[in-house]
């Protein structure tokens, strides 16, 4: 088992990504001594200042092997490719989902063991509030990059990717045009329990992405007028129009797939 200081040449090829839709965070706390000098050695964090692929390159060749954690079956599209330009850097990549990927790298963290060298996966919020902000992973924005990457890109967490949430139907059953033109009438009884999405508690982008909606309450209230012709009103105890579409969504049997 490699313990953190001998992760160095792999952790220098590591980039960590984060699909995000928060762009603001607490600042990470001061690293631990053991966590600074390693820092210092691998050049990462505030002593990333130049890059010498050579050596980089030959110290990956020395210890042989690139581990990832993500949430995307696509990074196992790059062993192959990968394999043909370093063949003698064995890449392994463990498709684990969002939520999985941080719980893996807490829970092997907690134990000591630092198997990761490249976490990356949705999630942002678990992933800026739980790991970055309490040191367990540290951001990398490759040099080569910098300058084609814009900067509200690059921080807190490097985005590899802006993603979407999208509403899919079936076209078999609507051949001529999606069911609905506006969100709201997903909540009518015609759609009761024909709706469903992914457990929000398993993964995290459906996470973030039910988090969008809330967090723009006046959007959703601006659509809901569109939709109704008038004002929405609001169900007793719940504050805003974000949270209103969720309350009718789950009162009109969302389904969890």
């Amino acid at each position: 088992m490699k313990n953190l200081i001998t992760r160095l040449p792999a952790v220098l090829l590591a980039a960590v990504f984060a699909l995000s839709f928060i762009t603001t965070a607490n600042a990470a706390s001061q690293p631990p001594p053991e966590m600074e000098a390693w820092l210092k050695a691998a050049k990462l964090g505030p002593y990333d200042k130049d890059e010498n692929w050579k050596e980089i390159v030959a110290k990956a060749k020395a210890e042989g092997e690139v581990v990832v954690y993500t949430s995307s079956g696509r990074i196992a599209k790059l062993v192959k490719p990968f394999a043909k330009i370093h063949p003698e850097i064995k890449v392994t990549v463990h498709d684990l989902g969002s939520v999985k990927s941080v719980e893996k790298t807490i829970r092997e963290q907690n134990a000591n063991i630092f198997n990761a060298d490249i976490v990356t996966t949705g999630n942002s919020g678990q992933v800026i509030y739980e790991m970055l902000n309490k040191n367990r992973l540290v951001n990398y924005v490759p040099h080569h990059y910098r300058d084609r990457i814009p900067k509200e890109n690059q921080d807190p967490l490097l985005i590899r990717v802006n993603e979407a949430m999208v509403f899919l139907y079936n076209r078999e059953a609507y051949p001529d045009a999606p069911p609905v033109k506006n969100v709201w009438e997903l909540t009518e009884p015609k759609f009761k329990g024909r709706v469903g999405m992914k457990n929000p508690l398993s993964s995290g982008s459906t996470l973030m992405g039910v988090m969008t909606l809330m967090q723009r309450p006046d959007v959703m209230a601006a659509a809901y007028e569109r939709y109704a012709g008038k004002p929405i009103k609001l169900s007793e105890g719940v504050p805003d129009a974000g949270h209103e579409f969720w309350a009718r969504m789950l009162a009109n049997d969302l389904g969890k797939v």
